[in-house]
């Protein structure tokens, strides 16, 4: 399963991390290296890392979200895991627009490298990677997306709980 960590501060509320569950607990993801940070200058290269879940996201907001099963056939269970597994401790070149951390976690679940938090900045629209039907209602769930990331994100900070609709 993906696994979507919210963003926690307004100037990064439309931005999630995402990672494979891969089970007991375990999760894998791209993340810098120690002392760097995924905008450092330099080399954008990041690392592909197995931990455990709750160290990793302990106090933050997480939830599953299978977002592309409506509209791709994800890989078996046994794939997903032995995909995430076989890139553990390797280099991940990291883009904000075309090889982010959910570009890792939807390659990983469905062999395709695309990202709906950068959707609109980059070629993803391109042919062959998308259809135009598929683009159409990527757009639209895109932004109920981070319409519900922000509601949410504007709830947190008043005290107030939230609510899924």
């Amino acid at each position: 399963d993906m696994i979507q960590k919210k963003g926690t501060r307004l100037c990064n509320w439309p931005y999630c991390h995402w990672c494979i569950y891969i089970g007991n607990g375990v999760i894998v993801h791209v993340r810098p290296r120690e002392g760097k940070s995924m905008f450092s200058r330099g080399s954008r290269k990041v690392r592909v890392v197995r931990e455990d879940m709750v160290a990793a996201f302990s106090g933050q907001n997480v939830r599953k979200n299978n977002q592309m099963d409506e509209c791709w056939q994800p890989r078996n269970d046994d794939d997903i895991v032995r995909i995430a597994d076989e890139l553990v401790d390797s280099d991940w070149e990291y883009s904000v627009r075309t090889s982010n951390c959910e570009h890792f976690a939807l390659f990983c679940r469905y062999g395709r490298k695309f990202s709906l938090q950068s959707y609109g900045m980059n070629l993803d629209f391109a042919p062959g990677v998308i259809s135009s039907g598929d683009y159409l209602r990527l757009h639209r769930k895109s932004l109920r997306e981070k319409c519900s990331t922000f509601c949410s994100w504007i709830k947190r900070q008043a005290g107030g709980t939230c609510h899924s609709y």
